[in-house]
């Protein structure tokens, strides 16, 4: 996913800039399959997804990486 990328790349201010009403926002916290990530940075992953504001609806729990998950749930997202 694109936007993996972007929070592993990107300065936060370019990943706000991109944020263009709250869209990656929207689409990451409505995706219940997002952390579904091989081998994921999660650091990266979830200061991005704090910055955003990021709040899952709801999370594949079976597909997700554990670690991930785990870092997720710790954060209240």
């Amino acid at each position: 996913l694109y936007s993996i990328g972007t929070f592993y790349y990107s300065a936060n201010d370019a990943i706000e800039a991109i944020n263009i009403d709250d869209c990656l926002t929207d689409y990451i916290s409505d995706s219940a399959g997002y952390l579904a990530i091989s081998e994921p940075k999660v650091d990266k992953l979830i200061s991005g997804f704090k910055l955003l504001n990021v709040s899952f609806v709801s999370i594949k729990f079976e597909n997700a990486n554990k670690v991930l998950f785990d870092a997720v749930y710790q954060h209240s997202l």
